[in-house]
């Protein structure tokens, strides 16, 4: 290997640890933080579509440091359930939450900078939280990290896979991002469709998201089911 290509592998050795240093989180207590009973209440209430209350019980979980609070109410605020969408709102809990250790908050935030959503878009501090997030597993944010030198700055085209994992997991961001950068909300993969993972792990608030952008409610998965008839 020449000088040059030594010299320029040890830099980038060397800005990839700076730069996992410094998003590298404290470590992780956001468990310790949930209020396990309030984060029910607001789950049944979105079950019921009662968003409202559902505001209302992690707003007030939030203000007394839920970190899983924090990050659903930011969640809530920034796809607009219930409420008008508010980016400036929804990036002040998504930032208290990924301060808090919030491995999905942390991903989001991320995706935050990244579009400039609430604050001025910052290609350094997205990569920053990405990071954060990946050493804490989200396997999305590692996906980022590992397109980011062969892709445009908007990142990775994205795929059908990621958004049923998106779906099953419950992280609305993702998917909204997914969905935003225009994938089609009916991508299927093996015969399964995200809105199908979603019910079947009953993830109400992707699957109002995924209608409110066009899925088909009436699509069958590889095995004639209906994906609707899974959260029944």
């Amino acid at each position: 290997m020449a000088l040059r290509e030594l010299l320029a592998a040890a830099a980038t050795i060397t800005i990839v640890t700076v730069l996992a240093a410094e998003a590298q989180p404290a470590p992780d207590r956001s468990s310790e933080t949930v209020d396990r009973p309030a984060i029910e209440a607001a789950r049944s209430a979105l079950t019921r579509r009662d968003y409202g209350a559902a505001l209302e019980i992690l707003r007030e979980a939030a203000r007394r440091g839920d970190v899983e609070a924090q990050y659903r109410l930011a969640v809530m605020v920034r796809q607009g359930i219930g409420i008008e969408p508010d980016a400036s709102t929804a990036f002040t809990w998504m930032m208290t939450a990924a301060s808090g250790g919030h491995v999905d908050a942390r991903y989001s935030l991320g995706n935050m900078y990244e579009r400039g959503e609430g604050v001025d878009a910052s290609r350094s501090e997205a990569m920053r939280w990405y990071i954060a997030a990946a050493a804490q597993g989200h396997a999305l944010a590692a996906t980022k990290l590992r397109t980011t030198d062969t892709q445009p700055a908007s990142g990775s085209p994205p795929t059908a896979s990621a958004l049923l994992e998106a779906a099953a997991r419950g992280r609305g961001d993702a998917a909204l991002e997914m969905l935003r950068a225009g994938l089609d909300p009916d991508s299927a993969e093996g015969g399964r469709t995200a809105l199908g993972e979603a019910a079947a792990n009953d993830r109400t608030n992707i699957i109002r998201l995924l209608i409110d952008n066009g899925a088909d409610v009436d699509h069958v998965d590889a095995n004639g089911d209906a994906p609707l008839l899974l959260a029944a």
